[in-house]
């Protein structure tokens, strides 16, 4: 036994660098292939023909002018569920959604020169726009590979990052990404104050109109009557009959006295009885102006006063639409959104992306692991059919 050791350590021993090299590569053949090989190909890649990435990033808030945006918190925070959203994080959310759309694509192309940023002579192939005229959506996926907006609910800011070959690119895309932001919030501000003011500017407009028909009304019924307030006419109307009545009282009294002292066909007794009779005579038709059966005073005055009670109610209607309309402007002001930056767009010095060693690594580690995992398949396999 102890000889059959030693021939065999003589043989390893005897044994020249190529053929322990040549066998080394023959045990280790299928981890070179299949995990040292591709991982030296992507290095090669990553480090020779990868063009850098500069990335510009900016942060902002939305924030309404209740000052509420509010983090939501508790388990409805957590599971994100809308019933637990504040407005603000809506509106915040909305932003970020339209920052990431299409239409915010077209936006920036026609804000900025987006494809040639994109199409860069030093972007290597692979991470290039490979169209020099593509179709919107197969822009939009690159870009969406490109430009990351973030909405954090704990600190309500959002974060906008975006790639390019050059620094400067990666800055001018972030600064028009942020002046798309406020300008989509300046047209969610103005549908905003649209829907809110709408009916109650409708209800101003038609209580002005209401009162000014009352008013319109009423003058008409005072040129009808010749009359500019029949109210204060009638009340003097009702004046001369009381004081009538009470002349006539006076003479009926006089002239009852003089009967029995004063013979009636004398000139004094005839002269108040005359007067009797002509103080009877306006009473009554003092009285019949007032209150006869038409064309009467107390006629015209119900007239009046129903249209004066009508205009009474259109002036309050008028004073509570105003009201109404001054509080939904100040409800409006409330919730006016504005974008508060936090983080101005910087200028890239050093490229972050991208990501040589970290890529590298993780490449390496996966393609090592699914390598073993094969590995072990493979024995039980052959084992089991054994």
């Amino acid at each position: 036994m102890r000889g059959v050791f030693s021939g065999d350590l003589g043989a390893k021993q005897t044994r020249s660098p190529g053929e322990a090299i040549a066998s080394f590569l023959a045990e280790w053949r299928r981890f070179i292939l299949f995990v040292l090989a591709p991982t030296l190909v992507l290095a090669g890649y990553l480090w020779l023909i990868a063009a850098n990435q500069y990335v510009s990033e900016a942060r902002i808030i939305v924030r309404d002018g209740s000052d509420q945006n509010t983090p939501a918190a508790g388990l409805g925070s957590m599971i994100g569920i809308a019933g637990a959203l504040t407005s603000g994080q809506v509106d915040a959310m909305s932003v970020v959604d339209y920052l990431q759309s299409l239409d915010a694509v077209n936006s920036l192309k026609q804000a900025v020169p987006l494809i040639d940023f994109y199409r860069r002579p030093e972007a290597d192939p692979v991470a290039r726009l490979r169209y020099s005229d593509p179709e919107p959506e197969r822009l939009h996926d690159y870009y969406s590979g490109m430009v990351t907006v973030r909405y954090n609910g704990d600190t309500a800011i959002t974060t906008i990052r975006a790639k390019a070959f050059r620094p400067n690119d990666a800055r001018a895309i972030t600064n028009e990404l942020l002046a798309l932001a406020e300008k989509r919030i300046n047209v969610m501000n103005a549908r905003s104050l649209s829907d809110s003011l709408t009916e109650a500017q409708r209800q101003l407009r038609d209580a002005e109109n209401y009162m000014l028909q009352t008013e319109v009304k009423v003058t008409g019924y005072r040129q009808a009557k010749a009359d500019i307030n029949p109210a204060v006419t009638g009340q003097s109307r009702t004046q001369m009959v009381t004081t009538l009545r009470g002349n006539l009282a006076q003479a009926q009294a006089q002239l009852d006295s003089m009967r029995g002292i004063i013979s009636p066909s004398s000139p004094q007794y005839r002269a108040v009885a005359a007067r009797v009779d002509a103080l009877r005579r306006q009473v009554d038709q003092a009285a019949g102006d007032i209150a006869g059966s038409t064309n009467t005073i107390a006629s015209d005055l119900g007239g009046y006063e129903k249209l004066v009670a009508e205009q009474k109610f259109a002036e309050q209607r008028y004073v509570a639409a105003a009201a109404h309309y001054e509080r939904a402007q100040e409800q409006a002001r409330k919730q006016q959104l504005y974008v508060l930056r936090v983080v101005e767009p910087n200028l890239p010095v050093k490229s972050t992306f991208p990501e040589r060693w970290k890529v590298l690594a993780t490449f390496f580690v996966c393609l090592s692991l699914l390598y073993w995992i094969v590995q072990l398949l493979a024995a039980g396999m052959k084992e089991h059919n054994e």
